[in-house]
């Protein structure tokens, strides 16, 4: 009866964001109250729009959330279950986006923020675990090089047009498998970006696919696309033999800022 009891309380501690002392607020509702005040949904969310010069007279309330993330100790981090951890870290990343560009705002790329001819990459602004991170620090030797899920680039938001789109609401670890599929199908919805010609055979994709490619694909372009399929209506039905000879053309990248205004 004891043992019984103590699951449950561990439960409900888990489900109501406490999470051991470093009380993690796993609803992350910090920033899913600034994301559902600043972000523009179009097209059902295929394509968000941020209105960063709202967001930047909410500027306390984005450092808030970012102090408060960086707080929770390492230990704790680890100590959460996976998916917490990747939505830890997503809305870390998209959080300090958002912070950089609000204090650089207003601004027209985020490419014009941060190191020159380099952008804010490799730029160490974002404290976590007792240390500064860079984006590509979070992206590339945490999130990819641990987590080793291809969705994840379909969750991170480098405040850019042409990045997926930043969600309306935070990533939460109980959501979350749900959320990285709804995610991939905005992306792959956004015709802009992603568009199969039928007439052609011909399949235009998103640059991300081809920088990372090696995270969708250990093969050849057949794999890639029927990876895509999954989320993209367009690919559905089409027969194996068109599969193999479909072309695939990558789009130049807007890095204009996906500011509202």
């Amino acid at each position: 009866m004891q043992r019984s009891v103590l699951l449950w309380l561990c439960s409900v501690f888990v489900s109501t964001g406490a999470y051991a002392k470093g009380q993690i607020d796993l609803s992350h509702k910090k920033w899913n109250t600034l994301l559902q005040e600043t972000v523009v949904s179009k097209l059902s969310g295929q394509i968000t729009r941020v209105n960063y010069a709202l967001l930047k007279t909410k500027d306390s309330q984005l450092t808030a959330y970012l102090k408060e993330i960086s707080e929770v100790s390492e230990q704790d981090f680890q100590a959460l279950p996976r998916d917490d951890q990747m939505a830890f870290l997503f809305n870390a990343y998209n959080a300090g986006m958002a912070k950089l560009v609000v204090d650089s705002y207003p601004v027209s790329s985020v490419k014009k923020i941060g190191i020159p001819f380099v952008g804010p990459w490799k730029n160490t602004f974002i404290m976590l675990f007792g240390k500064k991170m860079s984006p590509d620090d979070l992206e590339h030797k945490t999130l990819r090089k641990i987590y080793k899920d291809p969705r994840i680039h379909f969750a991170v938001n480098c405040a850019s047009i042409s990045c997926p789109p930043l969600r309306l609401t935070a990533f939460t670890g109980s959501q979350l498998q749900s959320q990285l599929d709804e995610q991939a199908k905005l992306f792959f919805g956004n015709k802009t970006e992603n568009l199969y010609s039928a007439d052609k055979n011909e399949l235009r994709l998103n640059s991300i696919l081809s920088w990372f490619r090696e995270d969708f694909t250990k093969t050849n372009d057949t794999e890639l696309v029927t990876y895509v399929s999954k989320f993209m209506p367009d690919l559905a039905n089409i027969p194996a033999s068109k599969i193999e000879k479909m072309k695939i053309v990558y789009n130049d990248y807007d890095w204009n800022l996906n500011d509202n205004n």
